[in-house]
C-alpha cells in the first residue's frame, strides 16, 4: 500500500512538472508571436469605421489579447449580451478553418478580444479556445 501511495505521489508531481513546462513553453511561444506582430504593425490603427485596434499583448495561459476601442459607441448604449453573442459568432466564422491559425490551434493558444467604448470602458471580453476557432 505504501508503494502504491508513493507511486501516485510521484505521478502527480511528474504531471505537475510537465504541465508547468508545457505552460511555460506555450507562454514563450505566444510572447514571441505577439512581439513579432507588434514589430510588423504600427498601433493603434483603425481597422473599420468606428473600430480601432489599440494593442496586442500576451497573457499567461497562452493567450493573445487584441484590445479594440469602438470610437463611436458608449457602453450605456450597448446591449452587452447581444453585442457579445454577435461579435463572438462573427469572430468564430471569420477565424474558423483559417490555415494560418492551425499552429495556434495545435499549440493551444486562446484568442482574446476585448472591446471598449469611446471612453475606454470595457464593453466585453471574448475568449476563443482553440476548438472554437
Amino acid at each position: 500500500m505504501k508503494k502504491l501511495t508513493k507511486f501516485f505521489i510521484v505521478l502527480v508531481l511528474l504531471t505537475a512538472t510537465v504541465n508547468v513546462y508545457a505552460n511555460r513553453e506555450l507562454d514563450n511561444f505566444v510572447r514571441n508571436v505577439v512581439r513579432e506582430i507588434n514589430r510588423e504593425i504600427s498601433l493603434p490603427v483603425m481597422v473599420a469605421e468606428g473600430e480601432r485596434l489599440e494593442s496586442i499583448r500576451s497573457e499567461r495561459g497562452g493567450k493573445i489579447v487584441y484590445l479594440f476601442t469602438l470610437t463611436e459607441i458608449a457602453v450605456a448604449d450597448v446591449n452587452v449580451p447581444v453585442f457579445t453573442a454577435a461579435v463572438r459568432t462573427n469572430l468564430i466564422e471569420a477565424l474558423s478553418g483559417q490555415p494560418e491559425l492551425q499552429e495556434f490551434r495545435d499549440m493551444g493558444v486562446t484568442m482574446v478580444y476585448v472591446y471598449r467604448d469611446n471612453r475606454r470602458r470595457q464593453i466585453t471580453r471574448i475568449e476563443l479556445a482553440p476548438g472554437e476557432y
